[in-house]
């Protein structure tokens, strides 16, 4: 176990922030061009907290570096150190009278993409004090890491001292091309699929909330598997794919509607809706530039 009271005689702040830059990214290189450091200097700071520490805190592997149980239970501490950190900071310097500052926004690629940055012009004119950032992830179960005040994601947050509430919530189809469908044929029923090219969300195929759906909507026991043609996590890069014809995907209605040459397919099959959340912590809740970044979504929804 990590001896905590180190943390007030031994162990300085930026050694602290290099590690929560290093823990992060699970790699000395990205760690060392998002501190503008060099890649020896950053590891020169680990492994001088490790000896501080008296414990191993990261182990290598073929992608990078990984937490050990140690560095695992010192991460959780520093994201919350740095994250109050931050929050204050922002409120701070929020100014009495009106809605100023940098306000940094997390979301999805495909949300900013087809509904944030078409309507983004319209908060920045109302606000010409606030300065905008987004930070684009299509995981959106971390968006509110690496410094924003305020993410918009799918997926409802678990952790405390948050202030969430629901946004919006989105219909969802299964599309295919009008040109992939003359080349291929349109199926007209679930057990079909299994002879299409099917395009998915990353690797994971047990989960309700996202695209992979379609790799298991309808099966029963005796059904074949179906395989992906296609796994990309990226719902932007699906849509894109499924716009050029590569295959068939679930997308959500607002976005297959901006393409006419998509066609809704398997009408009857009832997917399950998609709804996002604005959430932010609870140290922002008197913040001027959050309250209005709030108003702005909920009154253009």
């Amino acid at each position: 176990m990590v001896d905590i009271r180190l943390l007030s005689t031994k162990v300085d702040w930026d050694k602290l922030r290099i590690f929560n830059h290093v823990a992060w990214s699970g790699s000395l290189t990205k760690a060392s061009e998002k501190l503008a450091l060099s890649q020896s200097a950053v590891s020169r700071q680990i492994s001088a907290l490790e000896a501080m520490m008296g414990c191993r805190l990261f182990r290598r592997h073929p992608r990078g570096l990984m937490l050990t149980e140690q560095g695992d239970i010192l991460f959780e501490t520093t994201q919350e150190i740095f994250g109050r950190i931050s929050n204050t900071l922002s409120i701070l310097k929020d100014t009495k009278d009106m809605a100023a500052g940098h306000l940094r926004i997390a979301t999805t690629q495909t949300f900013s993409n087809f509904w944030l940055a078409p309507r983004i012009h319209k908060f920045l004119a109302l606000y010409p004090e606030v300065r905008l950032t987004q930070i684009i992830s299509d995981d959106d179960t971390n968006l509110l890491q690496e410094g924003s005040d305020l993410a918009i994601k799918s997926t409802p947050s678990v952790q405390l001292r948050m202030i969430q509430r629901p946004l919006m919530t989105f219909k969802r189809g299964i599309y295919a091309s009008e040109t992939y469908l003359e080349k291929n044929g349109e199926p007209t029923k679930l057990e079909e699929l299994v002879h299409h090219q099917l395009i998915v969300f990353g690797e994971d195929t047990n989960s309700l909330e996202n695209t992979n759906i379609l790799l298991y909507l309808g099966l029963t026991e005796d059904s074949p598997k179906r395989v992906p043609y296609l796994s990309v996590n990226s719902n932007l890069t699906i849509a894109t794919a499924v716009t050029n014809h590569v295959g068939i995907a679930v997308m959500d209605e607002y976005i297959a509607e901006k393409h006419p040459n998509l066609r809704r397919i398997l009408t009857a099959e009832k997917l399950p809706d998609l709804t996002y959340y604005l959430e932010y912590p609870e140290e922002l809740r008197r913040s001027k530039k959050i309250a209005a970044f709030r108003d702005f979504i909920m009154e253009n929804i």
